[in-house]
């Protein structure tokens, strides 16, 4: 009977006290996704990388922000950095705060400071 508890409590912890070990391809799968056709699906992976919160998707949500055509999946993608809080979004985010769109703008601004909070609160 303890040994049946016990197969329970460790069939427990590998469903749901390390769920990365279950959905360790999943922002694998979400920054494969930004190549996608469609807009739809790359502005979805662009919001679940930022729920992620996994610093893997810094550098593919870095290179949306330059390169995809699609201008509401630009805006999540720079959303999805401040969730995220690498400090190494900052200086992609910086130039955006002189953007004419104010989307834009403000988008960059909440995402720099909420790296900025994530960090402690100091200045890059």
């Amino acid at each position: 009977m303890k040994k049946n508890i016990f197969l329970i409590y460790v069939l427990f912890l590998v469903l749901y006290g390390s769920g990365s070990l279950l959905f360790a391809d999943r922002v694998d799968e979400l920054i494969n996704d930004l190549n996608s056709d469609s807009s739809s699906v790359r502005w979805k992976a662009v919001m679940f990388l930022g729920q992620e919160k996994d610093v893997r998707a810094v550098d593919p949500l870095i290179k949306v922000i330059a390169s995809d055509q699609n201008y509401g999946v630009r805006v999540e993608a720079i959303k999805s950095l401040g969730k995220i809080g690498d400090k190494r979004a900052i200086e992609t985010l910086k130039p955006l705060l002189k953007s004419k769109d104010e989307s834009i703008r403000r988008a960059a601004a909440g995402a720099l400071t909420s790296i900025q909070s994530s960090l402690g609160g100091g200045s890059d």
